[in-house]
């Protein structure tokens, strides 16, 4: 049985598509073999949540749990990937008849992901309503992935989709690229940096598709 694997994550670098109040990305020369130092070395500064990344509970719920304390089996395992695009944003509709038993993670695959890599941020991209977030929550997701810098609509009033899921303990993960990827079932490698005690962390993500 042969595997195929899609790198989800997208390329962090200078200057690439941030949140506008967050910091901006700036990858620069520290070290380098041509001015007499002995090696290639890069002065990195960016935001924790920085294109592909993972939101801790304490993003949103001061006090609470750290991207350090995320349990590494809600990261790993089967998850769905659901096409969303043409929608404007995603309800609970998105969800039915999905098996959170068999796939309790699920990636939603909306026009975000042909955005990546034309233009600035864009304000109207497509995020989760609170209702979406609340199903996820009642039918029993460990993780829930979009392909946006937010599951959050950039003018919602209040951040109920961040408050519903990070209260459960169900992990967010932001900023996926999933334009070279089919709806279906796949596992899902997520792996956000250790920071300790960190409110979220720029992650690798990986799927996994048995042929």
């Amino acid at each position: 049985m042969a595997r195929i694997f899609y790198d989800i994550s997208v390329p962090i670098y200078d200057g690439m598509i941030h949140w506008p109040s967050d910091p901006p990305v700036s990858i620069t020369a520290y070290k380098e073999p041509e001015k007499g130092d002995r090696c290639t070395l890069s002065l990195l500064s960016m935001g924790s949540h920085t294109g592909t990344h993972v939101d801790a509970p304490r993003h949103f719920l001061p006090g609470e749990g750290g991207v350090d304390g995320i349990a590494l089996e809600k990261l790993i395992g089967p998850c769905v990937v659901l096409d969303c695009r043409g929608m404007p944003s995603v309800g609970a509709g998105a969800l039915r008849g999905v098996d959170m038993k068999k796939t309790p993670r699920v990636l939603f695959r909306t026009d975000n992901s042909d955005r990546w890599w034309g233009g600035g941020f864009s304000d109207d991209f497509v995020g989760l309503e609170e209702e979406a977030a609340v199903q996820l929550v009642a039918q029993g997701a460990l993780l829930a992935g979009v392909d946006s810098l937010s599951v959050e609509k950039r003018k919602a009033p209040t951040p109920a989709a961040h408050y519903a899921l990070l209260g459960s303990g169900l992990v967010i993960l932001e900023g996926i690229n999933l334009s070279g990827v089919e709806p279906g079932i796949y596992q899902l490698i997520c792996l956000p940096l250790r920071i300790r005690q960190g409110d979220g962390a720029p992650a690798r993500a990986i799927l996994v598709r048995e042929t």
